[in-house]
C-alpha cells in the first residue's frame, strides 16, 4: 500500500475538520434548548430560572417564542395594541420615523418617501408608493394592507 504524502494527509485532515463542523452545525442548528417541565407537586424554580420566553419553533429562518410568565404577556399585549393603533398608517402624514415601523421600509426607505411626498406633493392613492427609490412590487405587496393614502375606501 502507497504511503500517503503530506498534501494528501493535509487535504484527508481539512476534509475530516469540515465534515465535524458541518454535522456539529445542523445538530445545534436543529436543537433549541432543555424544556422546562414542572410535575404536579413539584416546587417550581426561582423566578430567575426560567426565561421570559421558549422558542418553539426554528424553521431555519425565523424562530418564534411564546410568552410564559403573566409579565412577558402583558407586555406583548401592550406592543400589539400600540403597533395596532397605527395601522392602517397614513402615508401622506407619517413622519419618516413612523414610515420606518412598517416592515420592510427602515430609515433610509422612510426618508426616501418623505421627501418623495414633499417634492411631488400627496400620494393620490397607495400603490403611487411604489415610485419611490427602492420600494417596487414586493415591498408594496408587504405594506399594502397596513397603508392608506387618506382617501376613503383607499388601502
Amino acid at each position: 500500500m502507497k504511503q500517503l504524502n503530506r498534501v494528501e494527509r493535509t487535504a484527508i485532515a481539512v476534509s475530516a475538520l469540515f465534515v465535524v463542523l458541518l454535522a456539529g452545525f445542523m445538530i445545534g442548528r436543529h436543537s433549541v434548548g432543555t424544556p422546562v417541565v414542572l410535575e404536579r407537586g413539584a416546587q417550581e424554580p426561582a423566578a430567575a430560572e426560567i426565561p421570559e420566553v421558549i422558542p418553539v419553533i426554528d424553521d431555519g429562518e425565523e424562530t418564534r417564542s411564546v410568552p410564559i410568565s403573566p409579565a412577558a404577556d402583558t407586555a406583548e399585549a401592550e406592543t400589539t395594541d400600540s403597533a395596532a393603533s397605527l395601522y392602517p398608517m397614513n402615508i401622506n402624514e407619517a413622519d419618516a420615523e413612523e414610515l420606518a415601523l412598517l416592515p420592510g421600509i427602515g430609515e433610509v426607505l422612510a426618508q426616501r418617501i418623505v421627501e418623495y411626498r414633499d417634492h411631488h406633493g400627496a400620494f393620490s392613492s397607495t400603490d403611487e408608493i411604489m415610485e419611490v427609490n427602492g420600494i417596487g412590487k414586493a415591498k408594496y405587496e408587504a405594506v399594502r394592507d397596513l397603508i392608506t393614502a387618506g382617501q376613503e375606501g383607499e388601502n
